[in-house]
């Protein structure tokens, strides 16, 4: 993850163009707010417009040892409290540091609400509510009939009263002072699981298992819509309208009163990465979608009344993204942690808290020099690095500055050059050659930076060839003519992606010199080759392919490579039948092939069907067969005696032999 990132756009995308020339100049061209947003703001600001600025910054302070946060609010004195588990703890934090306030005996503190000098707080399980006074001191302030999972609080200061929202049977209660609870509301949900109050004092709760927005005037309860989602997990009510974040999860939740379920797990299930949306609700009942996550839900809401945007706290990628009502986004922080739990910009203490690992982050003004790091930009081979070009308006003069830095690891590390010296003005990258290239600049007064391009050129890979071998044949169609084609194929590894030729050659085992396939001319640029070999011996043939990106390289720069197939047989010659006669009752005769071995030989007399014959050791093993046949049981008279033999390859001959057989 990123360091705290403040202001940047929503989407990033890294603009590459791809260029078909292996040693040719290309270059790593940032010129959108997406591209920006893929490297760490610092005090920097990514708009959508596609720009760069400087920008408010953060100051963070960690709770250590404390895994997860669920809430916050902002005292009178200022201070942020913030809500944990899973100790049930409450720490204070101030610009002095983070001490711990109040010690809870539950499991999980959820929610956090002032109400006068008095801060409330949710628990689970059992359903409890607590009152904490200004010097840590906690006392039990209800335990909620019917409720083990008190996921939300609200406080009216004109009634005096705090309201509750809880699970697993979706109850809306109102406490007083006392600890008095008053059932106002049973849902049909299982869960309410976020609760806000609006200028009227009017309620508004979302629901899980089915993400349905509330709201409660007295006895009066309406559905203002049922959102797509499984759950409505967080809300705001601003002057004007209600935002809302529906979300859906892959992980269905936990059954109700499963043993294991102490509250823990219903609220895991809405920490794991899901879908999320983000809607608002005007007080008429229109329904916008301002909206929608697909890589992450929503964890925490806030309108900003002043401009009617919404920020919106994402859990799994760590950020606040500001919503504006025209539909654009920002990246409004981007942190260590990877959940967003609670966002109070709007308070006397302007904050927000992060989960998975527990920080609160205090939002300052715009620091005097805003700084952008850009991703780490491959060039996928060791690289010269040339001009660094840029686009922008510099205000005042030297508001701008650029350094870079190479090194041949994915992570920088010791073992990348240093920061190159500060330049104000684009001109050649002073860093090493090397594979991997970052960039950073630096913004101060009314700079902004629209574009950034660094050009290199790459080394020259050079393609590989693997595994040369034959294609098998297509067909076995016995009453076709076999082919004397040998189809060969062969892999290819191509890093740079370069327009590749092949040339083939083959050899005869024995030989020393290899054989051209074709003929120069001949450009061969697909991985298979169709080898006639009609016209040379039978024997054992090695083939060699040789692969050249000479079409895109100018020849100092060409790399080859080459591979060499295992044995190929060339096989078109039959065997031949010698030495054929017949005498003393008995057919003899002899299978030679250049190869071999002779696979079968077979007899027909007459017009009878072949049959098979063995030779004289009765082993098919060599390519040099001799045979004797007994024949003493054929009638008088004459007769045809036809003699097939095949080898290894399916060559097939036949010969035939004239005979007469004398009466007895």
């Amino acid at each position: 993850m990123k360091r705290s990132t403040l202001w940047g756009l929503a989407t990033l995308l890294l603009s590459m163009p791809t260029v078909g020339l292996a040693v040719s100049t290309k270059s790593f061209v940032i010129d959108t707010s997406e591209a920006f947003e893929k490297g760490t703001l610092k005090g920097a600001a990514a708009h959508s417009s596609g720009k760069l600025t400087r920008a408010v910054s953060s100051e963070r302070s960690v709770i250590d040892g404390v895994p997860v946060a669920y809430a916050s609010a902002v005292g009178r004195d200022g201070a942020v409290y913030v809500a944990t588990g899973n100790e049930g703890r409450i720490y204070k934090s101030t610009v002095q540091g983070v001490k711990l306030f109040a010690d809870t005996d539950a499991a999980l503190i959820t929610s956090l609400v002032w109400g006068d000098n008095t801060l409330y707080a949710g628990s689970l399980p059992g359903g409890r509510v607590f009152a904490i006074e200004l010097d840590g001191k906690v006392r039990e302030l209800a335990k909620l009939a019917g409720a083990d999972h008190v996921w939300a609080l609200a406080y009216s200061t004109t009634r005096r009263a705090l309201y509750a929202a809880t699970g697993p049977e979706g109850k809306l209660f109102s406490l007083d002072a006392k600890g008095q609870a008053q059932l106002i509301h049973d849902d049909e949900a299982e869960h309410l699981l976020c609760l806000d109050l609006d200028g009227d004092g009017r309620l508004y709760a979302g629901t899980s298992n089915g993400a349905r927005l509330l709201r409660i005037s007295g006895k009066s309860v309406e559905v203002l819509y049922d959102f797509p989602g499984q759950e409505i997990s967080t809300l705001d009510v601003g002057p004007r309208f209600v935002a809302v974040a529906s979300n859906e999860f892959p992980v269905p939740p936990p059954a109700v009163g499963d043993a294991k379920d102490l509250g823990v797990a219903a609220r895991t299930k809405r920490l794991r990465p899901g879908k999320g949306s983000v809607y608002t609700v005007d007080f008429a009942g229109r329904v916008d979608e301002l909206a929608r996550f697909d890589s992450a839900h929503v964890s925490a809401l806030e309108i900003d009344p002043a401009s009617d945007s919404v920020h919106a706290g994402l859990a799994q990628d760590g950020r606040i993204v500001r919503l504006s009502p025209s539909g654009e986004r920002a990246v409004w922080a981007d942190v260590d942690e990877r959940q967003i739990a609670a966002i109070h910009l709007q308070s006397a203490t302007p904050h927000f808290v992060s989960s998975d690992g527990v920080a609160v982050y205090r939002v300052r003004e715009p620091k005097t020099q805003g700084e952008w790091l850009s991703a780490v930009l491959d060039a996928k081979a060791p690289a010269r690095f040339g001009e660094l070009s840029f686009r922008g308006a510099v205000t005042p003069p030297g508001a701008l500055s650029f350094a870079t830095r190479t090194g041949n690891t994915e992570t920088p590390d010791a073992s990348w050059s240093a920061w190159s010296a500060e330049s104000l003005r684009q001109g050649p990258i002073k860093s090493p050659a090397a594979r991997f290239l970052q960039l950073r600049a630096k913004l101060s007064g009314d700079a902004e930076l629209y574009a950034l391009e660094a050009y290199y050129l790459p080394q020259n890979l050079a393609a590989h060839v693997r595994s040369v071998r034959t294609k098998p044949s297509k067909t076995d169609d016995a009453s076709k003519p076999r082919s004397t084609s040998i189809a060969l194929t062969w892999d290819v590894d191509n890093p740079d992606e370069d327009k590749l030729r092949y040339r083939l050659f083959a050899k005869r085992e024995g030989q020393l010199a290899w054989l051209p396939l074709q003929r120069e001319f001949e450009l061969l640029e697909q991985t298979d080759y169709s080898w006639e070999t009609r016209n040379i011996p039978d024997g054992y043939y090695r083939v060699r392919v040789q692969v050249s990106d000479e079409a895109t390289n100018p020849e100092p720069y060409v790399a080859r490579a080459e591979a060499i197939s295992a044995p190929i047989v060339v096989d078109n010659r039959a065997p031949e039948l010698r030495e054929l006669r017949f005498a003393a009752g008995k057919l003899s005769g002899r299978a030679v092939d250049a190869l071999g071995p002779i696979t079968q030989l077979e007899l027909a007399v007459d017009t009878g069907l072949y049959r098979p014959v063995f030779p004289d050791d009765d082993l098919l093993d060599t390519n040099n067969e001799a045979f004797h046949v007994e024949l003493a049981t054929l009638s008088g008279g004459p007769h045809t005696l036809a003699v097939r033999a095949s080898d290894a390859a399916g060559n097939t001959s036949s010969a035939a032999l004239e005979v007469s057989i004398p009466t007895r």
